[in-house]
């Protein structure tokens, strides 16, 4: 059973708005997810999450990995520089 606000997403989500989805830990951002996998069957659902336990859950990718962009270290006079790279 979906609560009142996640109703409204959904709604706004079938009239094809989109929207980011928040939330911490528990209030069921997953299971609203999956609810809308299953209306939408046929339809391609691009799902991207921020950490890789949430993307494995959800049966999506991480947004860095969607994108192909990967973080990578480069040491240069004794500092360490973290940077990203945009790949493919």
């Amino acid at each position: 059973m979906l609560s009142e606000c996640q109703e409204n997403a959904l709604n706004l989500i079938k009239d094809w708005k989109s929207i980011f989805l928040t939330g911490s830990a528990g209030n069921g951002k997953s299971f609203l997810i999956k609810q809308l996998k299953n209306l939408l069957p046929g339809k391609t659902i691009i799902l991207t999450a921020t950490t890789g336990v949430s993307a494995f859950n959800l049966g999506g990718r991480t947004i860095h990995s969607f994108c192909h962009a990967y973080a990578f270290r480069k040491r240069r006079r004794g500092r360490t520089f973290l940077g990203t790279f945009h790949y493919g």
